[in-house]
């Protein structure tokens, strides 16, 4: 599958009337939204949800090949619906829930977010020419490293809570 196709499911998920108005979906925040999908998908199924690579630019992660299919969008806004196509059930899932939690979020909010990210931070080096890829593999690994420290901390909370009671 292609990074496109999951955009797409994205911007199909903006509401018709904001389109209408202008208010479609910023390319910076397709860009984060398509980052965790892949990240979720890879930690779901240990395989990645689409085939394009992804970036380590200055705003964050991005997949070129989309990036440069938006660019020319006035006001870095994409306000066009895409011929709807539907998606294995799986892919359906993660955009669903990435939607979900991230699709109310601020553009800036997310971009923060993917720079508080080492795998990003460190292909932003000058020796990758500051737009190193993030390979799946590194992304898969960080997750389940944020995951396991969240259950830890987690348990740590836990019984120092019961400490209190």
């Amino acid at each position: 599958m292609k990074a496109r196709d999951i955009a797409n499911a994205f911007l199909n998920k903006v509401p018709i009337g904001a389109v209408e108005n202008g208010e479609g979906l910023h390319k910076v925040k397709l860009q984060k939204l398509l980052f965790f999908a892949q990240e979720e998908y890879l930690f779901r199924y240990e395989k990645p949800l689409f085939s394009d690579k992804i970036e380590a630019w200055q705003h964050g992660p991005v997949v070129r090949e989309v990036w440069n299919e938006y660019a020319k969008h006035s006001n870095h806004i994409i306000t066009i619906v895409p011929k709807i196509e539907s998606l294995p059930k799986e892919a359906q899932k993660v955009v669903d829930f990435i939607w979900s939690k991230y699709g109310e979020k601020d553009t800036w909010y997310l971009r923060d977010l993917t720079h508080s990210y080492k795998i990003w931070s460190d292909k932003r080096d000058s020796k990758y020419n500051g737009r190193g890829e993030i390979t799946t593999d590194e992304i898969l690994q960080y997750k389940k490293e944020c995951e396991k420290n969240k259950i830890v901390a987690r348990e740590y909370i836990e019984n120092l809570a019961k400490e209190f009671i």
